[in-house]
């Protein structure tokens, strides 16, 4: 039973039993007298203490406001991201349609070609988190393609492995910035790559490109760290890559603008 047809019933049945009981004179006794004077109590609160809906809708505000909660809306337009990443992210175009349907107040690219996530991890420094509020992170490919180590979960940011690093960019931010938002972005599929191993084959150590997307997200669940599983959610799968890259990997206009959308649809998600 809800809240508003409980204090309703109260309303009506309390009373009928206030008035019968002074009528019929039931109650005599001292205790009698509490229990009169309880349900007297009762009734009065649950008039006061009702949230009264204006139109039949109970406003937001007033539930919050009820709950002692004060709930604060994100707002984008007060945010500025540094976006990390590597060859796919060097020309900034899906980060400049991110910022633009976000609203961004500003946004830094920090991507550079050939970057595995430990090299990442050099490029950050307090000075360059000073004015960041959000980091965003795609990285990984090269970790797959030249065969970086995986390693496991209980790996610590100190482990020269996949996993490690991970911690390694996680806990290097926050010791930096304890107050920055960090979001990992999982690798985008891609084809084939003459002279590289690619999606969806193995790379030399017998690990595929999924096996570095699922370290991504244990280790940000471990964190309780947000990411974004383009890997899967991208909209860019094995059958329709030629349509968005121009080399099976870095993405053509219409791989800028699926991707950069897709980012700012799912950091909306993420921050609501």
């Amino acid at each position: 039973m809800n809240k508003d047809k409980l204090q309703n019933i109260l309303c009506v049945i309390l009373p009928i039993v206030f008035v019968g009981v002074l009528a019929g004179g039931l109650f005599k006794g001292k205790s009698d007298k509490e229990e009169l004077t309880k349900l007297k109590n009762q009734y009065e609160a649950s008039i006061n203490t009702s949230v009264k809906p204006e139109d039949g809708v109970v406003k937001e505000d007033a539930i919050n406001s009820s709950q002692g909660k004060e709930v604060e809306k994100f707002n984008f337009e007060e945010k500025s991201i540094l976006f990390l990443g590597d060859g796919v992210s060097v020309d900034g175009k899906y980060q400049e349609i991110t910022a633009q349907q976000l609203k961004l107040k500003s946004y830094t690219n920090g991507a550079r070609s050939g970057l595995t996530l430990g090299e990442m991890d050099d490029e950050i420094s307090a000075e360059g988190l000073k004015d960041i509020d959000i980091v965003v992170i795609l990285g990984g490919t090269n970790d797959y393609s030249k065969g970086k180590e995986l390693g496991k979960i209980s790996d610590t940011n100190e482990a020269d492995t996949f996993y490690g690093n991970v911690q390694g960019v996680i806990d290097n931010l926050k010791a930096m910035k304890k107050d920055v938002e960090v979001v990992f972005l999982t690798p985008l599929k891609h084809g084939y790559i003459d002279g590289q191993p690619s999606y969806p084959n193995a790379n030399n150590n017998g690990e595929y490109l999924d096996d570095y997307v699922e370290a991504i997200i244990e280790v940000c669940e471990k964190n309780d760290v947000k990411y974004i599983d383009m890997f899967n959610e991208s909209g860019i799968d094995e059958n329709n890559v030629g349509e968005y890259t121009l080399n099976n990997m870095i993405l053509n206009e219409a791989g800028q603008n699926l991707v950069g959308t897709s980012i700012a649809e799912k950091l909306k998600e993420l921050f609501k």
